[in-house]
């Protein structure tokens, strides 16, 4: 299955809806993916620059590209 590109904010919307964690914490701007969701990867992109993270929300494969 291919994996859904998603941005911080959408992960932060699934969180949320779906009742995990305390919402202040969910919504703290100081906390990035890594404290939100269980990274199962991540790496550089070939740009040197960029990073991405690999991560399941739900029954659903997702990517976050942090640049």
């Amino acid at each position: 299955m291919k994996r859904k590109i998603v941005t911080l904010p959408e992960v932060r919307q699934y969180l949320l809806d779906e009742g995990y964690g305390d919402p202040a914490y969910i919504t703290d701007p100081d906390n990035g993916i890594l404290a939100l969701v269980s990274v199962s990867y991540w790496d550089w992109c070939k740009d040197g620059k960029t990073r991405f993270y690999l991560f399941d929300l739900g029954d659903m494969p997702c990517v976050f590209y942090k640049r």
